[in-house]
């Protein structure tokens, strides 16, 4: 396994609306010469999945080991992996094609025993995993198909899954669901639910970003920024990226808070482009790419 390299601690504050902002520490991952992309992390922070620029293979990094393993070359495997609540295994889908026609497939793999298990068998359509209230859920052809993996933790907490469909927002709670549109007709992208399952975050295509409660009434309205996550549940993340027309030119991390005018250039470099952030969900650590296929780490503390 190859090791990273750790960069300079480096401490920045930023204080606005009372909120202050301290980057601990900046982490770098680049195991190699090659293009690392799309990282996700687990709700610990311990563990990074990374993929290359166009989703092939999927990599997970170890930030107390400082190790990266190779989990699978496969097509498909980095787009939008999960990791499991118990934090040891990571779900993730991956692609393979009989002539022109693409066909899927669902595994996960466990990190501490190094084994894989096939969950679902190939076929035409079966969208990415995710983990709720103790199910793996996913959709397989019409089905939204959520299968127990915590027994205890699916029979306390009431199963619900928010995904963007037919460009509308779709939610199923327990064995209900309706589609909301709570900007009218459009292209509904970067649908989620906030870790505490109250709120629901999501794009308008052509029209910006905005948090809604489950019924599709809008509380905030948070304008340009893309590929949002929730950071925990009174912080959002994304980026503000600029093209012109056929490639990016610039792009910067930014903090918006959830209840308060509050937002924050994490990154604010100008010699460097950073996109698509992913967070632990506790506001605690931050990573991303650049444009270059670096891989950086942010552990970060959000203070009063």
């Amino acid at each position: 396994m190859k090791k990273t390299t750790v960069l300079l601690l480096l401490l920045v504050s930023a204080t606005a609306y009372a909120q202050q902002i301290e980057i601990i520490k900046k982490r770098s991952i680049q195991p190699d010469r090659n293009q690392y992309a799309h990282p996700v992390i687990n709700a610990t922070g311990e563990y990074i999945a990374y993929t290359t620029p166009k989703y092939k293979g999927l990599w997970v990094y170890n930030t107390k080991l400082d190790e990266h393993r190779k989990i699978t070359d496969k097509r498909g495997a980095g787009y939008k992996p999960v990791f499991d609540e118990e934090n040891n295994r990571v779900y993730y889908r991956q692609d393979q094609y009989k002539g022109v026609k693409k066909y899927s497939s669902l595994h996960t793999y466990n990190i501490d025993k190094g084994t894989k298990k096939t969950i679902q068998k190939a076929t035409r359509f079966i969208s990415t995993p995710d983990i709720k209230n103790g199910r793996l859920v996913y959709q397989k052809e019409n089905t939204l198909k959520h299968t127990v993996i915590d027994r205890k933790k699916a029979k306390k907490e009431k199963f619900i899954d928010v995904r963007a469909e037919n460009q509308q927002i779709k939610i199923t709670y327990g064995e209900n669901t309706r589609f909301l549109s709570p900007k009218g007709e459009g292209h509904y992208l970067w649908v989620s639910l906030s870790p505490d399952q109250s709120r629901i975050l999501f794009t308008m295509a052509g029209e910006g970003t905005y948090i809604s409660d489950l019924h599709g009434n809008i509380s905030k309205k948070i304008g340009y920024l893309n590929a949002p996550e929730w950071l925990d549940n009174n912080f959002v993340t994304g980026m503000r990226d600029e093209d012109d027309g056929h490639k990016i030119t610039a792009s910067d991390i930014f903090i918006i808070g959830v209840n308060e005018n509050f937002e924050y250039n994490i990154t604010n470099t100008k010699d460097e482009i950073e996109m698509y952030p992913a967070a632990d969900g506790k506001g605690s650590k931050i990573a991303y790419n650049t444009l270059n296929g670096t891989i950086k780490i942010l552990d970060i503390k959000i203070t009063d």
